[in-house]
């Protein structure tokens, strides 16, 4: 038993065969997420019909090496949308990046919602498709006249490979946009209201576990949110925190139930259970400036070198930093990072690079104190990601600041592996 899976990242379009009975990711194959489209500085859009063109390549080369597939299952980005009429897609696919709504309507939105946010499953920001197409509806950029339909960015695949019979999404994703009222279960129709949007058609919100149509005779299921597919995929137990470490770091750990909590997202997950989640932890990207400071010396002193090898020198380095402190707030890009603690011998390039490994352990640390003062019997943490989750130096860190284990997620590709497990279930397999 064979299914095709599919995983939409902000760089890559990630496909594999999954097979349910040996436990299997095989046959991996990528290609480039399409670059955004020209506009302003804050608006962040992609074209959807070439997404749409990649998933369908990929499907195809799936297809050349297991013809009679199971089903076709989905993870992909969250936050953002499409927008389409009479079968026709009218908008581009409006990213989670974008922030055109940062400077314009998000703030007062936020104030006029009031109570609601905490209903939503998601922290509320400029980002979400719920403030996106708030902004340009303000702007004058987008007509609702007519039956226009929204789309998450995996409901508007879904809807396109369907021929147009499947309207839908996942829960997971329907809260990502902000317009949910996710401990409900359903659309927050006062929310709606108050964006302007009540002459959207918005999809059914299904279940992971039914099929929602067919694309060649094939079942389809519903699209499902990256972040808890990689939590479902990393093989975290029930009393783990699970921290992603990408471009930015994501914190989380199971909850009881998807009834709001202060100060912390409550996200659905699958089979009816939420996770408690801190988002805006520091992760890659905090490094990556540093990262950036020696190329630009090197390229002043004209011996440019390429990231990734300057990343394996500063890895080589003494694990040690001397007093020395970041405060890795840069990675917002707000200018709420620092560097402290200088003294006339320790600023040195490894010191400063251990020092960014240093903030980003101690950060997590105090993310894991929060999770573990709500949710008690936390005894371990997994990290899952990319090669900076695979660290040494971080999970040592770690450790010794959470006082209990922690360990890599032996998994590339998480997302694709908590496909596999969620096909697994719809299709039965112990």
């Amino acid at each position: 038993m064979i299914g095709i899976g599919l995983d939409l990242g902000s760089s890559f379009t990630k496909c594999a065969l999954l097979n349910t009975l040996t436990g299997e990711v095989t046959h991996k194959a990528s290609v480039p997420t399409p670059q955004r489209l020209p506009g302003a500085a804050n608006a962040f859009e992609l074209d959807f019909e070439q997404v749409l063109c990649g998933v369908k390549g990929l499907i195809d080369g799936a297809l050349a090496v297991c013809p009679h597939p199971t089903g076709i299952f989905m993870s992909t980005q969250m936050h953002g949308y499409v927008l389409s009429r009479d079968g026709a897609f009218v908008t581009p696919y409006v990213s989670w990046q974008d922030t055109l709504a940062a400077s314009g309507s998000a703030a007062e939105l936020e104030a006029r919602l009031g109570g609601r946010i905490a209903h939503m499953g998601t922290r509320f920001k400029a980002g979400l498709a719920l403030c996106s197409l708030h902004e340009r509806l303000l702007r004058g950029e987008v007509c609702l006249s007519g039956d226009v339909l929204f789309h998450t960015l995996g409901g508007a695949v879904l809807y396109a490979l369907s021929a147009g019979s499947a309207h839908v999404c996942h829960l997971t994703q329907a809260a990502a946009t902000g317009f949910a009222c996710a401990d409900e279960g359903r659309w927050d129709g006062a929310v709606i209201h108050e964006a302007g949007c009540e002459g959207l058609r918005f999809p059914r919100i299904v279940s992971e576990k039914e099929p929602v149509g067919e694309y060649l005779g094939i079942p389809l299921y519903a699209d499902l949110g990256d972040h808890q597919c990689s939590v479902l995929g990393a093989a975290a137990d029930g009393h783990s925190v699970v921290i992603t470490v990408g471009t930015g770091g994501i914190v989380c750990a199971p909850g009881k139930s998807l009834a709001p909590v202060d100060g912390v997202e409550v996200r659905p997950y699958f089979d009816g259970g939420s996770l408690l989640t801190l988002t805006r932890q520091p992760g890659g990207r905090s490094l990556d400036v540093l990262v950036d400071l020696f190329a630009d010396t090197l390229r002043m002193m004209g011996a440019e070198r390429p990231r990734q090898e300057i990343w394996a020198a500063l890895w080589a380095q003494a694990d040690k930093t001397e007093g020395l402190r970041v405060e890795p707030g840069f990675h917002l890009g707000s200018g709420e990072g620092a560097i402290d603690a200088i003294s006339a011998r320790n600023l040195t390039a490894g010191n400063l690079f251990y020092a960014g490994l240093d903030a980003l352990s101690h950060a997590y640390a105090g993310c894991f104190a929060r999770l573990a003062a709500l949710q008690g019997g936390l005894d371990s943490v997994v990290l899952c990601g990319g090669r900076l989750a695979k660290a040494e130096g971080l999970r040592q860190r770690l450790q010794a600041q959470v006082g209990v284990p922690v360990r890599a997620s032996a998994r590339e590709d998480e997302a694709l592996y908590g496909l596999l497990e969620l096909a697994r279930r719809a299709q039965g397999v112990n």
